[in-house]
């Protein structure tokens, strides 16, 4: 675990937004991905035999993924202002992925994970929390897919907001460690 900076504020609550040039990278990428994938989709890339049934399959299939982040982008894009972390003393919310706080006392860990350059904060949760936050069946199903890849409690990435993972790996570290028995 990082050793969390002496100046951090952990009185303070701390509101991480969205980052345009994150968010316009990604959104470049999405649509450049999304174009690929319908050209395959529509049979207008020079592909013949097997390779064009497979180009028609994956393009269908790219175009409903690659589709819905261009979607996914533009409305993130479209709000990049809001607040997407908030960290206070009394816990930590991510928007993207609960509308609820998580308190620091149910947090039983903080620490980074990295694969192939993608770096993710990993907030390790209690039962309580996990079946709190995690209780649909929806939620459950993806619980058990963040499983197979090696994910547990929330993972929150730092792609599309202004802050690093190293920087919010300390503040989270920070306010874990100064309220997690408060």
């Amino acid at each position: 675990m990082a050793e969390p900076d002496k100046a951090i504020d952990v009185s303070a609550t701390r509101r991480v937004r969205g980052s345009p040039s994150k968010l316009v990278l990604l959104l470049i990428l999405s649509i450049g991905l999304t174009a690929i994938c319908v050209l395959l989709a529509l049979g207008l890339l020079p592909l013949d035999g097997e390779d064009r049934e497979a180009g028609l399959v994956f393009g269908w299939i790219g175009t409903a993924l690659f589709g819905f982040s261009l979607a996914v982008m533009v409305r993130r894009l479209v709000g990049w202002q809001s607040v997407v972390i908030e960290i206070a003393p009394e816990g930590i919310i991510d928007r993207r992925l609960t509308g609820e706080r998580v308190r620091w006392d149910e947090i039983t860990d903080v620490a980074v994970w990295s694969e192939r350059g993608n770096s993710f904060i990993q907030l390790k949760l209690c039962e309580a929390a996990e079946a709190r936050l995690f209780g649909s069946p929806w939620a459950r199903f993806m619980r058990l897919l963040n499983a197979a890849l090696g994910f547990s409690g929330l993972s929150i990435n730092t792609a599309g907001i202004d802050i690093d993972t190293g920087t919010l790996l300390d503040v989270c570290t920070a306010y874990w460690q100064a309220h997690r028995g408060s």
